[in-house]
């Protein structure tokens, strides 16, 4: 299994469209001009970790750590706004992002496994804002 974070970023991207109802503009790179709704998967934090955990040599198959933000955005009046990315960020909905996501850990083979961690929400309350910005933090792991 390779480190290829554009398979990685589109792995994910393809699993999303397939997992939610609702329609979605989908992104494995934020465009200049995005079309709302989307969802668009960027890096995060320590966007990649490389290292050799349990590896004892060349070829034994040492651990790489990816960080993905996964950004569920909409814009317009806050509270429609708010309440589809907070349909998109719960679970049980049909449009669940993270239900999406793990549905299948390994993303069709392109990964070991991915695991969602947290989420949160970008200027929550802000009453001004016209986007709405949930994000969910994915840790990606890559046998290499």
């Amino acid at each position: 299994m390779a480190l290829n974070l554009s398979a990685i970023r589109e792995a994910l991207v393809n699993q999303i469209q397939a997992g939610v109802d609702v329609a979605v503009n989908v992104y494995a790179y934020m465009p200049g001009a995005p079309m709302f709704p989307c969802v668009a998967v960027v890096p995060a934090g320590e966007y990649v970790t490389f290292h050799g955990t349990f590896d004892s040599g060349p070829g034994t198959g040492g651990i790489s750590y990816v960080n993905l933000d996964v950004h569920v955005v909409e814009s317009g009046q806050v509270e429609n706004a708010g309440r589809f990315v907070d349909d998109m960020l719960s679970t049980g909905t049909g449009n669940s992002v993270i239900e999406a996501i793990e549905a299948d850990v390994t993303l069709g083979g392109v990964v070991e496994s991915c695991v969602t961690m947290t989420g949160h929400v970008v200027n929550p309350g802000d009453l001004n804002a016209t986007i709405i910005d949930g994000v969910i933090r994915c840790q990606i792991m890559v046998r290499k």
